[in-house]
């Protein structure tokens, strides 16, 4: 809505205020839902530069939630070795912030991951439980098999 009033701004020429209304947008938005984009199709440098100018400080709990995964996300995929640092980013995320029960879901799974790779076994157990206990798409379930597989 901020957005389009923004835009209704710019056709009434009303320049200034239009801009403040877009500066606003950004401080709440961010570019975070082009970064997570980006991570999905494997465009990781894209994908950090709009996270590198976003501000996670004055995002709205649902973006900055879907910025700290993001940023989880992309350490890992760009350097493996790097869990202990994902692991820190990925912390920071409010799960109950986050868009749907798929995308909880997914995330416990994510975490779950990250804990295996930590060795926190009994943990990683935990978080696929809350996982599975969460309305969910297919993926979710053909991710969890995968990281069971790799628990036993």
């Amino acid at each position: 809505m901020l957005l389009i009033f923004g835009i209704l701004l710019i056709f009434m020429r009303l320049y200034v205020p239009a801009i403040f209304v877009f500066v606003i947008w950004y401080c709440l938005y961010g570019m975070v839902g082009l970064a997570f984009s980006c991570s999905i199709k494997g465009n990781l440098k894209l994908s950090n530069f709009f996270l590198y100018i976003s501000v996670p400080m004055t995002l709205m709990p649902f973006r900055k939630s879907f910025y700290y995964w993001t940023k989880a996300v992309n350490v890992l995929l760009l350097n493996p070795a790097e869990v202990s640092e994902a692991y820190e980013i990925a912390q920071k995320v409010n799960v109950e912030k986050l868009y749907t029960d798929n995308n909880r879901s997914f995330f416990y799974c994510f975490f779950a991951a990250l804990l295996n790779d930590l060795g926190e076994r009994k943990k990683a157990l935990e978080y696929m439980e809350m996982a599975e206990q969460i309305p969910h798409k297919e993926f979710v379930d053909v991710a969890l098999e995968k990281l069971r597989g790799e628990i036993s």
